[in-house]
């Protein structure tokens, strides 16, 4: 009898905590939020969970969730799902939040395992963007491991021709078979908030180590995608050295010139190649070298090679 007594009231204690122990306190500003179609959400959503005595909840898992209908108005998460674990504080927040191309109101849940709010409505207007407008960074000749001297840029337009800030846009590279390839943090590809302009640019990509033709590309939501084509080439080494300053092919004995021997160092695409490393050499009836100064004996000539 005992026993039972004591299982009838752990039920009972469970049933307790299990009817509203649990609150989830949406964060003032998350919603209700407006977005036009295609575009980033520009705040975060944010709930605090509290158990039963008021604390902060960590570590307790949350998802945010709309109702799935087809046709009907969507936002898409960017990452984890809409899963968020809470932190010390019981916070709990989906940072990037997009909406998708359908106009309307989006009613989002906030579910926890004992608990549910629904947020006000996020609203997305207008339609997305038609098209992505080439603005720069194709064309570009970058060494083979190296970073590109820029991003690549597109601009959101809509049906009209005018700018959509905040616009959603991906950026990848295409790694076709046998072409050059880069990647953008060591990922395949990035996505990218356009600014209030509607101009969205891209990490500076990484270049792989296949020489030659690539291509990256810049797309929206169901729009034609903008290429931009780009050149891998090899990285620079020591191919040329050619004087500049020479001293004098004839000294007496035991002088020293005033005039140093400096070298001028080219790569293989004719650049000058700062950094690079040259030895300076004489036969050994020929003198010597000491510091920047050289030394020569009358009617000797100084080598030189560059290593």
């Amino acid at each position: 009898m005992a026993r039972l007594a004591a299982q009838l009231a752990a039920l009972i204690a469970a049933a307790s905590f299990g009817a509203g122990a649990v609150t989830i306190e949406m964060v003032p500003g998350s919603a209700p939020q407006t977005a036009h179609a295609g575009t980033w959400f520009l705040q975060p959503l944010s709930v605090v969970v509290r158990d039963d005595a008021g604390a902060a909840m960590a570590g307790t898992t949350v998802q945010f969730v709309a109702d799935y209908t087809p046709g009907a108005p969507q936002v898409m998460f960017v990452g984890g799902g809409g899963f968020v674990t809470t932190d010390a504080n019981g916070l709990a927040t989906v940072g990037q939040v997009v909406a998708l191309e359908t106009a309307g109101d989006v009613i989002m849940h906030v579910v926890q395992a004992q608990a549910s709010i629904d947020l006000p409505p996020l609203t997305i207007v207008g339609t997305p963007p038609t098209r992505m407008s080439y603005v720069s960074g194709a064309g570009q000749a970058v060494y083979a491991g190296s970073l590109f001297g820029q991003g690549f840029a597109v601009k959101a337009l809509d049906a009209n021709g005018d700018a959509v800030p905040y616009a959603f846009v991906m950026f990848d590279d295409s790694h076709l078979d046998g072409w050059a390839y880069s990647t953008f943090d060591g990922e395949l590809d990035v996505l990218a908030m356009a600014d209030v302009n509607g101009v969205a640019t891209s990490p500076h990509a990484t270049a792989g180590p296949v020489l030659g033709t690539g291509a990256a590309s810049a797309c929206g939501f169901d729009t034609p995608c903008t290429t931009f084509y780009y050149t891998v080439i090899a990285p620079p080494v020591a191919t040329l050295a050619e004087p500049w300053l020479v001293p004098p092919l004839s000294l007496e004995r035991g002088t020293t010139s005033v005039v140093p021997f400096v070298m001028i160092v080219r790569d293989q695409y004719g650049a000058l190649l700062p950094g690079a490393q040259i030895t300076f050499a004489t036969s050994p009836a020929c003198g010597s070298f000491s510091g920047s100064a050289s030394r020569c004996r009358a009617r000797c000539t100084a080598g030189s090679r560059s290593t």
